[in-house]
């Protein structure tokens, strides 16, 4: 009889014991489902600022053109409001316009995609890759915009291929990093 009592202890031992370690368990998956949901919660809150920052930006160069706009009209076809880089340096104006618009709506579709709940994986790489088609027409804008020497030009030329070249080297090395990632753990 006494075997049987300290048996019946031992199992409730037994099963107190697992019943912990799983407790902890899950615990552990608690924590870890909190600090991927903090991260998530940073990486919108991040996305987020540098998406309405560009919005801003973008915005306001559209309003006010680099190199000004004409003031009042003129017999020789200016006409007050257009602006002084489309008459002067038209294929830069042409840039500017094109890579102002493209970083604007990027910028537009990154803060409406954050807004839909329970994105995640491939959800989050598309907003990064959209966020990134942002920053090139913002330096595209800013390259075609801010300069008109000769000088000027190749400098932000250069800053912008450099620019360029480093992001395409970092996320050459992430894809091969998580490709590496994926063959070890399989």
């Amino acid at each position: 009889m006494a075997s049987t009592h300290e048996n019946a202890a031992g199992n409730h031992n037994e099963n107190t014991s697992i019943a912990m370690a799983s407790d902890d368990k899950n615990a552990v998956r608690n924590d870890n489902k909190k600090a991927a949901m903090t991260a998530e919660f940073q990486l919108k809150k991040y996305l987020l600022l540098l998406a309405t920052l560009v919005a801003t930006v973008t915005y306001v160069a559209g309003l006010n053109l680099p190199g000004g706009s004409w003031t009042e009209d003129t017999p020789g076809g200016q006409v007050a409001g257009e602006s002084i880089l489309r008459e002067t340096y038209y294929y830069r104006y042409i840039v500017f316009y094109y890579c102002n618009a493209v970083s604007f709506a990027a910028s537009l579709v990154v803060s409406l995609l954050l807004l839909v709940p329970n994105g995640g994986g491939y959800w989050h790489g598309s907003l990064r890759l959209i966020m990134v088609i942002d920053l090139f027409g913002l330096m595209g804008a800013y390259a075609a915009g801010s300069s008109r020497d000769p000088f000027t030009t190749v400098c932000a030329a250069l800053m912008v291929a450099g620019l360029t070249a480093y992001v395409t080297v970092t996320f050459l090395c992430y894809i091969v990093c998580r490709f590496l990632c994926s063959l070890v753990s399989s």
